[in-house]
This record gives C-alpha cells, structure tokens and sequence, in this order.
C-alpha cells in the first residue's frame, strides 16, 4: 500500500491554505469546455508539465486553472493505487471571483498517481465514502509521475543473465553477487507466510535455490511445488537454513524477483 495521497490549496474551514510557491509552466492545458473547467499545468496526454518541488521527502506540482467564478473544484484520487472503482474526495479546491484556482499535489514513490478534477457536485462526499470515478461525469484527468528516483523500469529479459549456470554461482558467490540473473527449476517447497520458493533448479536435487518473492508480480496466480518456473532475480549470495531434520545447508540465495513464468506442473522426467 502506498503513503496516503494529500493537496494543499484546499478549502478547510472556509478559508484557503496556499500553494508551495512553485512557478507553473502554463504552456498546455486540457479543458472541459461545457463546464470552463481547465488545467493549465498539464499536456495533451494529461500528464503534469508545472515544476516539481521537494517538500518532506516528496515530489509537489502547482496546478493552476481556470473554472466558474466562485465556484468549487473537487479533487479526487485513490489512496492505494490508480483503480478507478476506488477513488475518493480529497478536497476542495474554491475558484475565486476571477475564475481562477490553484492548487498542490503530491507524487508517491514507484507509481504514477492519478487525480481527477471535477466540479460536479456529485462527487463532492466524504473523504471516506469511496467512489467509482468513471460515473463522475465532468472531470479532467492529471497524471503525476513517480517521485523523482523511485520510479519502477518495465520488466525487460534481457537484462538478466541466463547463461549463468548452478554451479558457477554456487562455486563462486561473490563473482555474481548483485547481478541480476534468470534460471530455471522445479518448485520443491513454497513457504506462502514468508514468501519464499525452494527450486530445484534444472530439476537436480542436489542444486537449491531459496527465492524470495512478492506475490504481487503473480498477479492473483499463485505457484505450487512441483511447478516448473523460471525466475529472474537478483542474486544475494548464499543463505544458510536449517533442514526439517535438524542439520544446517547452504545455498544460492536470491531476491528483489521481477517475474516468474510459471509453466505448470514438471514432467515427471524432469531433470532425468
């Protein structure tokens, strides 16, 4: 879950709590003509073009626009992601008598964080009360990228090394140590409360590998023993666990776990 999103320039108690200070560039805008609702700080692809600023350890952007005089603006976004059947308000923001209104929003890390704009009173509820964004009629969208350095490159194979072999990273852990490697196995243990996989890797039981995984990257699939999968990960060096009957064994070690393809069951001569 994500850091709880937050605006300033919001209306709170009936007076306004200003901006950052930070200089918009104004050069695009997106508009909803019917409604003089427009963003001023954002290209044709809805994405913010206004100055970044650091402030408490996040990215902030001013949005400026334009909209009915006196009228109010509600900002809506999700707190735990980009879906649009869990957004809720997050505030006000009050146009003045020129028809003019700014405001701040923030970034998170890893992710874009999507805003809508609105001035449809139907979507002006309690910041608890979650609502489907699609079903707001008027609305302009706002794409904030990831705080600067956090964000999350798209998953590329290549940039995992698969001729590395067992043997060589057993042999010599330090070499590959922090590389990013693929290898392929069958699936002896999965330990779901601790998010960890056992892999016979090229189905020889002599050669095991302790993965650690977030289940998220499944994307509501789950793997099983006995799975044959192929991992890409960063290699961690070697991990040392105690064995259901007591003794101690050492083994390659990997984590930060960008995929697993999984290809169902082994075949039973798997590794033969």
């Amino acid at each position: 879950m994500r850091k709880k999103l937050g605006v300033v320039g919001l209306v709170f108690g009936g007076f306004v709590i200003g901006g950052l200070g930070i200089t918009s560039d104004v050069s695009a805008k997106i508009s909803i003509p019917q409604n003089n609702l427009t963003i001023n700080s954002a290209d044709s692809t809805n994405k913010v073009t206004s100055k970044r600023d650091r402030y408490k350890g996040d990215d902030w952007y001013t949005i400026k626009g334009t909209a009915k005089k006196s009228s109010k603006i509600y900002v809506l976004a999700d707190q735990t992601g980009n879906d649009p059947t869990h957004y809720s308000k997050l505030g006000t923001v009050k146009v003045n008598k020129k028809g003019h209104w700014k405001t701040s929003v923030q970034a998170v890390d890893k992710d874009s964080a999507v805003y809508y704009f609105t001035p449809d009173k139907s979507a002006n509820k309690k910041s608890s009360k979650i609502q489907n964004v699609n079903n707001v009629k008027n609305k302009l969208k706002l794409v904030v990228p990831a705080n600067k350095g956090t964000e999350v490159k798209p998953f590329n194979a290549a940039d995992y090394q698969s001729n590395v072999s067992f043997d060589q990273i057993a042999r010599n852990p330090n070499q590959y140590k922090g590389q990013k490697l693929a290898l392929t196995g069958q699936i002896m243990q999965v330990d779901e409360s601790s998010d960890l996989l056992m892999v016979y890797i090229n189905g020889d039981s002599d050669d095991i590998a302790m993965v650690k995984y977030d289940p998220s990257i499944l994307k509501g699939s789950r793997v099983l023993e006995d799975d044959l999968i192929t991992f890409y990960a960063n290699f961690k060096g070697t991990t040392t666990y105690e064995t259901t009957n007591g003794d101690s064994n050492t083994v390659p070690s990997f984590n930060k776990t960008a995929k697993i393809e999984d290809k169902g069951t082994a075949p039973d001569d798997y590794g033969y």
